[in-house]
């Protein structure tokens, strides 16, 4: 993606493709504060990302997958996209992701990211021969309202619920044997391809 001009929508807007490892602390705050305000259980580290960008492949590749919205050169928002072939056998999912700096929510911001990230998954869909279904997929946590108005609005249905379930403590944890055979251990240096492969 080439950088685009101030967006006509939002007055100072302008997307940008990743620059490089410098973009890392702001992706990681921009998730992260979307993930606070929206209580979403799951921080960013700023490490894995520059692990997972660093290593690009045919499914995710930074430059051609992240984009950064900035206004008047701020970093404000975050579009990020991959694709898989699920083990149905059946689709070919583009998924598409992102995140708004709630200081920045309500102006836009989102709709105009969610909106490029829809045109660049539907450009790579083109250029891949499949027999597969070719869909586009997203996201979201339960209080992301705004998110939920955006995809109600663009036609998006939901299809799969996931649930993270919290335990108040860790008092009174139930002792519970292994099945027969399983075995909890740490990894050895001997496992960390095989762990990085499962992942």
């Amino acid at each position: 993606m080439s950088d685009t001009p101030p967006s006509r929508s939002v007055p100072g807007l302008a997307l940008r493709s990743y620059a490089g490892t410098q973009d890392i602390p702001a992706i990681a705050a921009i998730f992260n504060a979307e993930h606070a305000a929206d209580g979403i259980p799951e921080w960013i580290l700023e490490d894995d990302l520059r692990s997972d960008y660093a290593n690009p492949n045919e499914h995710f590749d930074p430059d051609r997958d992240v984009v950064v919205g900035e206004v008047d050169g701020q970093p404000v928002a975050v579009a990020v996209a991959n694709w898989i072939d699920t083990n149905d056998g059946e689709l070919r999912e583009h998924r598409m992701f992102g995140a708004v700096h709630p200081d920045w929510r309500r102006r836009g911001i989102g709709s105009v990211l969610f909106a490029d990230n829809e045109r660049r998954a539907r450009e790579l869909a083109q250029t891949h021969r499949t027999q597969r279904q070719r869909v586009v997929a997203t996201f979201s946590g339960e209080r992301q309202y705004g998110l939920h108005a955006l995809t109600d609005a663009r036609g998006y249905e939901r299809v799969r619920y996931f649930f993270d379930m919290i335990r108040p403590h860790l008092d009174d944890v139930p002792d519970v044997a292994l099945p027969a055979g399983l075995a909890i251990r740490s990894t050895r240096p001997e496992d960390h391809q095989r762990v990085w492969d499962a992942l």
